[in-house]
């Protein structure tokens, strides 16, 4: 008899307006090799305005399932309420728009056996349905996950830069440790490398441990409006970072030149004009949909549009960097300040000092 069989699994599933992905990912939770008496899923709608509650409450599942939901709060927040409702002892937490294999539980549950405190990080290559450029140009919206995962050998230990939750796998009991995700994150960014930093420093005798065959596909991409978006809220949310772990400047505020390979500090980005700022972002969508029109794979395109891409997610990081320390200014563009009002209004009530801030400078 395996050790693992003695465990159960509460797998532990945020969602927000993408009730597609997610019923894809009950549906092959319903093929995994681990016995349906070995786990359960817990579903958390964080305040979702399209069909999610109604097509759950219609899905009928082999395995029990746990259906929550909360104002839209984050997936921080959503996450939390979620632990509260576990019955297992080994929680795994999976993105929505993740396509697990079918050994994906049992394998993270063998290595919990090895020792009770490890934290298992599963492979998570892009989705192979996701490499399809009528898609998007460039499908890998985590590059370093995604590459990575194909870079680090079995069984092989991680820093705990790489605790993101999208597949992976940690002891209920450790998370309770150390209060589990901080509220203060209202974006999915960061939420899930501060609740690793947290981890570490407790070092509690676990590792961090990458597990090659809990396999599970990434069906994620993001276009340039998208990924513009996502780089302000990551500015914000290194600020939240670095507020509640000073020690962590350097890590939260310089980032690699990805040119060049130096490093740049995200304060000290100069401000671009508004029609340069409308410029450049123009270029870059009429380069995505080039490479959109294109039968065949256009490599000089490519190389033009990755190179312009992530020379403008600095740019947009920083924004979000200058939103948090300074508030909003005049020649930041209209991006900046959507995401301000959306940030203002998932942190009133929990954040006062930052929330005034914020709303000051609207």
């Amino acid at each position: 008899m395996n050790v693992f069989t003695d465990l159960f699994a509460s797998v532990i599933i945020t969602s927000f307006n993408r009730y597609s992905n997610l019923v894809r990912l009950l549906v092959l939770l319903q093929k995994q090799t681990l016995s349906i008496n070995q786990f359960e899923v817990i579903i958390i709608n964080d305040g979702s305005s399209d069909e999610t509650k109604k097509i759950i409450s219609k899905l009928s599942t082999s395995y029990p399932l746990v259906y929550l939901e909360q104002a839209h709060n984050g997936p921080a927040s959503a996450r939390n309420k979620g632990l509260n409702y576990c019955k297992g002892e080994v929680v795994v937490f999976f993105d929505d728009d993740i396509e697990p294999m079918p050994e994906c539980l049992e394998e993270h549950l063998k290595l919990h056996c090895d020792n009770k405190h490890n934290i298992v990080f599963g492979k998570t290559p892009v989705s192979p349905h996701n490499i399809n450029k009528s898609n998007y140009p460039n499908p890998h919206g985590f590059p370093r996950i995604q590459l990575e995962s194909l870079r680090y050998q079995h069984k092989q230990c991680l820093p705990w830069e790489y605790f993101i939750t999208c597949n992976l796998s940690l002891r209920l009991e450790d998370i309770i440790r150390v209060n589990g995700f901080s509220p203060r994150f209202p974006f999915a960014n960061y939420e899930d490398l501060e609740l690793g930093y947290k981890l570490y420093l407790q070092n509690n005798g676990g590792s961090f441990i990458f597990n090659e065959e809990a396999l599970a596909y990434h069906f994620h991409y993001r276009t340039f409006s998208e990924k513009v978006q996502w780089a302000v809220k990551n500015g914000l949310s290194r600020m939240i970072m670095l507020e509640l772990h000073p020690e962590l400047y350097e890590r939260c505020l310089k980032v690699c030149h990805y040119n060049n390979g130096s490093y740049v500090n995200l304060l000290e980005v100069e401000l671009m004009s508004l029609l340069e700022e409308a410029e450049r972002y123009q270029r870059i969508i009429e380069l995505e949909e080039n490479i959109l029109r294109f039968k065949e794979d256009n490599e000089e395109l490519f190389k033009e549009y990755n190179r312009e891409v992530k020379k403008m997610l600095i740019y947009y990081e920083s924004l979000g960097v200058k939103i948090f320390k300074y508030g909003i200014n005049s020649t930041m563009p209209k991006i900046a300040k959507e995401i301000a009002l959306e940030y203002f209004q998932l942190i009133k009530g929990r954040d006062q000092k930052n929330h005034l801030r914020v709303i000051n400078c609207i």
